[in-house]
């Protein structure tokens, strides 16, 4: 990939989750590339420090050595604004040319911790009392339940269940609390977004992060969580359009 092609897009996944959540995303966008999570160094590692490390971690893989645009679903939204927050952080420090993302893009996500509901604080503090030993078999117990709320179809449940048999328990409950202790203000947001623009994808009936604060630049009508699999032609023309890259035929 040369400078002058398109952005390839990083997606970034949510809590328990992987490659399959993007997997029509992957379909559409040519060079797009899931990277795997590296592991917390500790249950309490905030959420800035584990960005900036995974930041350097997609640098020495190659991945931000070329134009490229984040797309975070769910935790993997702050994940993207914190990102963008270490390399703007670098930027200013270092007093050298940092590549910065040309976009973000948020996909059921919240833009700063404003938008983290009380609602989820408790449900992440629930899970965490969970032994891990029992995590992926509640996890496959709800994932039917889960998947008609959703409105999966069989092919999309057949992904969710293979992600609930394979995720990280330790990942998860590390991930639930730093998304609980997530400092990112709603100004720190705003100063990203006088750097890179952000487009802020949210499905109308989203009880599992909703957005409650009403900044949705596109609201998807009936959409709920899982916007990128149930509603993905509209979602990935929405991306397409806000990073000016022809979507394929």
């Amino acid at each position: 990939m040369h400078a002058d092609e398109p952005p390839r897009l990083i997606p970034l996944p949510g809590l328990g989750a992987d490659f399959h959540l993007f997997l029509p995303q992957l379909k559409a966008f040519e060079h797009s590339i899931v990277p795997a999570w590296i592991e917390p160094t500790s249950k309490r590692e905030p959420l800035r420090l584990y960005a900036a490390r995974f930041t350097e971690h997609l640098r020495r893989e190659g991945l931000l050595d070329n134009p490229f645009a984040l797309v975070g679903f769910s935790f993997g939204g702050q994940v993207a604004m914190e990102i963008a927050r270490y390399l703007l952080m670098r930027r200013a420090s270092d007093g050298h040319e940092i590549t910065l993302p040309s976009a973000i893009v948020l996909l059921s996500a919240c833009r700063s911790r404003d938008a983290v509901t009380k609602k989820f604080v408790r449900q992440v503090k629930l899970g965490n009392l969970v032994p891990k030993p029992f995590v992926r078999p509640i996890a496959k117990l709800i994932t039917p339940r889960f998947a008609k709320a959703n409105r999966l179809d069989q092919q999309q449940t057949r992904w969710l269940r293979e992600m609930s048999r394979t995720l990280d328990p330790v990942m998860l409950q590390w991930g639930g609390r730093a998304t609980v202790d997530w400092n990112l203000s709603a100004e720190d947001a705003r100063a990203v977004e006088r750097e890179i623009p952000i487009l802020q994808i949210h499905g109308e009936n989203d009880t599992t992060i909703p957005d409650t604060l009403r900044e949705a630049d596109i609201t998807i009508a009936g959409g709920r969580h899982l916007i990128q699999w149930t509603n993905a032609e509209h979602v990935n023309e929405r991306i397409a359009d806000f990073l000016g890259v022809p979507m394929p035929q």
